[in-house]
């Protein structure tokens, strides 16, 4: 007992949980409870194989931030399962308000790099306002670390790939890249968390980059391309499409405070008739860059392309 050590608080009562990966043969997580000034037995759960070397390492993930741990997270990095193949297995058990665990969640890679042999609870990356997740397998080339992003219900979202980050794409020379994790700093002051990821003879860390999204809106006038006129008219604009595109970029950090963020838009019309009137208006939920354009039919296309490019290259 004591291989592996984490210690949280629910509802006011601290919890202390102890790994102990041999014990039993399979593994045993052990949980106390604090009455007073003595630490108390409330319950156990055991792995599920042989060997596996469960409880080996141990984390508490607070998914909603609100200062009571939610999930327990259990490493059994040496589990094995052959079909299909892989080695190293993440636990996710619900914490109820009786303290007992429910097992929530498996999580498994396709890989024998010991998957799971180091876990780490994050702060958000990724703005939604939930904790993340991110586990090490050191012995997977030369080593790579998995993020997960966290859910209300699973503690990790099922439904989503994981970012896996390798060491070979970090730093060229790393070995056993993510034999251990932590991430709940922010070394740079920059309102993002950054991860520090231990391997063989050193420390590597990783920041954070601002999550940005980008929707943009086109509208027409008219509504419908007049198949009347071929030729453009000099300055007469009656026989033009007006187009008027609109995007919207915004970024969100872990402070769920909403940020602006200038983007160049920009056009030009196959017509030399129209105008081309430009404005940039900062609103509360982001930035936006509004342009209008009249252009001839036959240069309709060509601007449709050209904001399908632009929109390409802010994504």
């Amino acid at each position: 007992m004591g291989y592996s050590t984490v210690l949280g608080m629910r509802r006011g009562v601290s919890l202390l949980f102890s790994g102990a990966p041999r014990a039993e043969h399979t593994g045993l997580v052990t949980l106390f409870t604090k009455n007073q000034n003595t630490w108390n037995v409330t319950s156990n759960i055991s792995g599920e194989q042989i060997g596996s070397y469960f409880g080996a390492s141990l984390n508490l993930l607070d998914v909603d931030s609100d200062g009571d741990s939610d999930f327990l997270l259990v490493g059994a990095p040496l589990f094995y399962q052959s079909q299909p193949r892989t080695e190293g297995r993440l636990y996710v058990y619900t914490l109820s308000e009786q303290k007992y665990f429910q097992r929530t969640l498996n999580v498994s890679e396709s890989t024998t790099g010991r998957f799971a042999v180091s876990v780490a609870s994050l702060k958000d990356l990724n703005g939604d306002g939930l904790s993340d997740v991110a586990v090490g397998a050191p012995l997977e080339n030369e080593g790579v670390v998995y993020i997960y992003l966290g859910d209300r219900t699973h503690g990790i979202n099922p439904e989503l790939t994981p970012q896996r980050i390798p060491a070979r794409s970090v730093l060229p020379g790393l070995q056993q890249f993510g034999v251990s994790l932590t991430g709940q700093m922010d070394m740079n002051d920059d309102n993002l968390t950054d991860i520090v990821i231990g391997a063989q003879g050193g420390i590597v860390l990783l920041k954070a980059r601002p999550v940005m999204s980008v929707s943009a809106q086109l509208s027409f006038s008219p509504k419908e391309i007049s198949l009347n006129y071929f030729e453009c008219p000099g300055s007469n604009g009656f026989n033009a499409l007006n187009l008027t595109s609109c995007f919207t970029v915004t970024e969100r950090d872990q402070q769920h405070r909403i940020s602006g963020e200038e983007a160049e838009c920009f056009s030009e019309s196959e017509c030399g008739c129209g105008t081309r009137n430009e404005s940039r208006i900062l609103r509360s939920d982001g930035f936006v860059v509004q342009f209008s354009a009249a252009v001839r039919p036959a240069g309709f296309w060509l601007l449709l392309l050209q904001l399908l490019h632009l929109r390409a290259a802010l994504c």
